[in-house]
């Protein structure tokens, strides 16, 4: 067994991880209440203004499906991106291992039927966990899970678009992570290009209006032009702040387990002390009733 001054000394240790632990849960508790008010005070915006866009399809005479390049799809898809949101930092427990477990999902049925793949990653993390895979990551960025922000995500997003305009990419898929109930995440995906995949939806009682119903100002052309890739911008937004809320509730619960952990083995520290210092006591009161045992034989 060890010495009362290990054992002490080991007590100190486990005090101070566990303080660390608690302090990380109680901020990554915090951060998620942030967050999740950010998604939650966002997603009626981008739900409506897909929804808009979807009604404007079906409703406006003149129009097709095909009318806008980024709500057609390719005829035959060759080249996939794959935007990755992750994380920035670790100590998340295996938030960053089950996203690119699940993008290099994707990308083996896009390959399997014949697809290139290269990767788009938001976070340090998960880029390196896919370079790490073998994987290609065209591009890389910093900053955005902890703290998205529209205008870094607007210009990003409008790069994006332009090369799915210039035929260089033919199909956009976002991975991220998704609530299911508490201390529960999943990783999910959507398409983000072309758009229209996307609003493939029933948009309710849209589908039966009368196109005559509707008179536009401006046209459903300029509408089109000017909506379609607002939503393709919201769609990555959206996603990013999901991501964030996934993020602060994965660290959240990885601390959560680590601060239990360090109970247990300070409990068993703290036994394995006072053990340790009772059988001294004993063996040190033995050996005092020994000597005087001596000392009167001798006497």
């Amino acid at each position: 067994m060890p010495s009362t001054w290990e054992l002490r000394g080991r007590i100190q240790r486990y005090g101070a991880r566990r303080t660390i632990t608690r302090t990380m849960e109680s901020s990554a508790a915090t951060k998620l209440r942030q967050a999740q008010a950010d998604a939650e005070a966002f997603q009626p915006y981008a739900t409506i203004l897909g929804d808009i866009v979807a009604h404007l399809r079906w409703a406006a005479t003149d129009m097709t499906s095909d009318a806008h390049i980024l709500l057609r799809p390719r005829s035959q898809i060759d080249r996939v991106l794959l935007v990755v949101c992750a994380s920035e930092r670790g100590l998340c427990g295996s938030y960053n291992s089950d996203i690119v477990r699940a993008a290099i999902d994707r990308a083996r049925v896009h390959e399997q039927q014949g697809r290139a793949v290269e990767f788009c990653c938001f976070g340090r993390r998960g880029a390196a966990s896919l370079r790490f895979a073998g994987r290609t990551v065209s591009a890389e960025y910093e900053g955005f899970i902890e703290h998205p922000d529209f205008e870094r995500t607007r210009a990003i997003s409008n790069l994006i678009m332009e090369r799915f305009i210039a035929a260089e990419i033919d199909l956009v898929e976002v991975v991220h992570t998704r609530f299911i109930d508490l201390h529960r995440l999943e990783p999910t995906h959507f398409i983000l290009l072309p758009c229209g995949e996307v609003l493939k939806k029933e948009v309710g009682p849209h589908r039966q209006l009368h196109p005559a119903t509707y008179l536009f100002d401006p046209s459903p052309a300029d509408l089109i032009a000017r909506l379609v890739p607002r939503s393709v911008r919201i769609a990555l937004y959206n996603g990013l702040l999901l991501a964030a809320a996934g993020e602060q509730e994965a660290r959240r619960m990885a601390m959560r387990r680590a601060t239990e952990a360090t109970d247990r083995f300070l409990d068993d520290a703290i036994h394995d002390y006072h053990h340790a210092r009772q059988a001294g006591v004993t063996q040190a009161i033995s050996e005092i009733v020994g000597a005087v045992e001596a000392l009167r034989a001798h006497s």
